[in-house]
């Protein structure tokens, strides 16, 4: 029996309909947590609402917000949305990513430069404005940020994109964690 460590903590997972995502938000469920979805796949988003509402045992403990989070209309929809549903935010937990729109097949200089400025998009700009929406709500949960990033990046350029992707994410970590410091975030 999980132990429910999180047991009605609202934990936000963008990217939540599948891979990595997708398992978080079954995991969190089956630990308590009140779990939000993100995706753009309206049939792959209801596959994982059901395996959340199975592992949770209430349908009343997820949500699902449909979008392209590259439009940050779709990111203030995510916050207001989880907000006004469960009142809180406790983890945000930015997994939404890719190595290029949809089912990209090109890769190094083969990708052109709609392909490149979509993937740094979402793997760079989306987890820091998303952060910047969510944060006001995560300070008064004294919440976290969870950034992931995987190897799918480095099919632009293998070491340079994966490097500064990386360095990226810990930038950002550590200047959440330096501004933040008495908010536990």
């Amino acid at each position: 029996m999980p132990s429910k460590r999180f047991q009605d903590k609202v934990v936000i997972i963008t990217g939540g309909n599948s891979g990595i995502g997708k398992a978080t938000a079954q995991l969190f469920a089956l630990e308590g947590a009140k779990v939000v979805i993100s995706g753009r796949d309206l049939d792959r988003l209801e596959e994982a609402r059901k395996l959340v509402v199975r592992n949770s045992g209430n349908d009343e403990n997820v949500l699902v917000v449909a979008g392209d989070l590259l439009l940050e209309s779709v990111q203030k929809e995510l916050i207001e949305r989880t907000k006004q549903k469960f009142g809180r935010i406790d983890i945000l937990i930015n997994n939404a990513g890719c190595s290029g729109p949809d089912d990209c097949q090109r890769v190094g200089f083969d990708l052109t430069p709609e392909d490149f400025d979509y993937t740094m998009n979402l793997n760079a700009k989306v987890p820091v404005t998303l952060t910047s929406y969510a944060m006001p709500h995560l300070i008064e949960a004294k919440g976290a940020v969870v950034n992931v990033i995987d190897g799918g990046a480095s099919i632009l350029n293998p070491m340079l994109i994966q490097l500064n992707m990386e360095n990226l994410m810990k930038t950002l970590n550590n200047t959440e964690e330096e501004q933040l410091p008495r908010s536990h975030i």
